[in-house]
């Protein structure tokens, strides 16, 4: 199954890595390498993965849902606060 997301490439349904990392900068400009990946893997702050034998794959919706996660709200200023840490007055 192939999906595409991004008009210049197609991205397959799962991936491993090497093509998550690649796939999370090409089309959401989150930029971390295939063994930052393996790390969080380990301490946590990963993508949502399964096993296939050995090898870890990515869901191509896991990796969407991440990379939004990570990229946080649109802002309009850097005076904007995220909802959840609003000073009180």
């Amino acid at each position: 199954m192939v999906c595409t997301t991004d008009a210049s490439r197609h991205w397959p349904a799962r991936m491993r890595r090497k093509l998550a990392s690649e796939y999370l900068f090409e089309v959401h400009g989150v930029s971390l390498s295939a063994s930052t990946l393996a790390k969080k893997a380990v301490v946590g702050g990963s993508p949502k993965y399964r096993k296939d034998g050995h090898f870890p794959v990515y869901d191509i919706t896991d990796l969407d849902a991440f990379a939004v996660a990570r990229l946080g709200p649109l802002r309009t200023s850097t005076s904007d606060q995220p909802a959840s840490k609003e000073l009180a007055p």
